[in-house]
């Protein structure tokens, strides 16, 4: 029997605090350009790094807007869905792993083309149950009725 799809979205609530942070420095940048006049020569350096922040804050935005998904388990593969969107079927995955660097989790997955490595801390589900996922999907009946 086939497991359903499963669709692992990013957790929205992540991005709040950056995105207040972001608003806070554009109003104290805008306040300090325009009330405390400062030296000429910070003209440029304030106008660039408003910029920065403000094309910062439109991807955050975008992030909390978009309700893209970042994974879909389905019963015959695992799709990522990056820059570029990837379909890794199950049998291809040779080893996967979930690696812990400073304070990122990521899902390091092994196939015979390269590896793939998708950040799962930022995710809307615990890192838990996206190896149960895993576990799960990958012992899924084949095509010839063996286990993968």
């Amino acid at each position: 029997m086939a497991l359903p799809p499963t669709e692992i979205r990013y957790r929205k609530y992540v991005f709040y605090p950056f995105l207040a942070m972001n608003a806070f420095m554009i109003v104290m940048m805008t306040w300090s350009l325009f009330i405390l006049t400062p030296v000429w020569s910070l003209y440029l350096t304030y106008i660039l790094v408003l910029l920065i922040i403000a094309f910062s804050t439109l991807w955050i935005i975008q992030k909390i807007r978009a309700n893209a998904p970042v994974m879909t388990f389905e019963s015959h593969a695992l799709t990522i869905h990056k820059r570029k969107v990837k379909t890794i079927l199950w049998p291809t995955i040779i080893e996967w792993k979930v690696r812990r660097d400073k304070s990122s989790e990521y899902l390091v997955i092994r196939t015979s083309t390269g590896k793939v490595r998708v950040a799962i801390s930022w995710l809307d589900m615990p890192v838990k149950e996206i190896k149960r996922l895993m576990e799960s999907y990958i012992r899924q009946p084949g095509p010839h009725g063996g286990l993968r």
